[in-house]
């Protein structure tokens, strides 16, 4: 990597642990792209050379802790019902550890059809099915889930649940504990929805 993309890399970082910091203090609406550059000690036209609008953002703030997330579990030698339980585990984790604040912006993101006027879906979204049936196909190849899985609609029907969930969460500004849902929703719903593709 030169020395320039590793300056590109850095400044990127700067931005996005600042926009992190700003909206877990003031909320998303409270601040502007110029109190994110300028936090950080960058020019407002470098925002935009890294993201097209303030709410690129908070996907990247949420995307980050994923992607180590599925690459360990892809090496790891466990069954896909221990892998996904810790993924289940572990998203939750994470969307607590960023804050309700961040949270609420992304959902609000995720939910805005407005957002996508092409039809598509929002990208974190894409993103975390992506990594769910990374591990259902990697489950399929290794014998451990049947040929005939239904991998698309089950990444779709997984992250819905964890989505939901985060949703709920946002809802209620709060007032429960996600870690009590994920623990009963991952033992509860994971080995049911692959009780029938199991094994050849």
């Amino acid at each position: 990597m030169s020395k320039r993309q590793e300056a590109a890399l850095e400044t990127r970082r700067k931005l996005v642990e600042a926009g992190e910091q700003l909206i877990s203090q003031h909320g998303f609406e409270h601040i502007s792209v110029e109190d994110i550059t300028n936090a950080c000690g960058c020019s407002k036209g470098t925002f935009y050379t890294y993201f097209k609008k303030k709410e690129d953002i908070v996907d990247e703030i949420n995307r980050r802790p994923f992607d180590q997330t599925i690459e360990r579990l892809l090496k790891e030698d466990s069954g896909i019902v221990e892998k996904l339980m810790q993924y289940f585990n572990e998203f939750m984790d994470n969307v607590q550890y960023k804050g309700l604040r961040i949270a609420q912006q992304w959902m609000k993101n995720v939910a805005d059809p407005s957002a996508f006027p092409d039809g598509g879906v929002n990208e974190k979204l894409a993103f975390d099915y992506c990594g769910l049936k990374e591990l259902l196909d990697q489950a399929v190849e290794q014998g451990e889930l049947r040929q005939d899985t239904p991998v698309d609609a089950l990444s779709w029907l997984l992250i819905t649940e964890l989505y939901g969930m985060t949703f709920c969460w946002c809802m209620s500004d709060g007032a429960f504990e996600p870690g009590d849902w994920k623990d009963q929703l991952s033992k509860l719903q994971i080995k049911q929805v692959l009780s029938d593709y199991i094994g050849g």
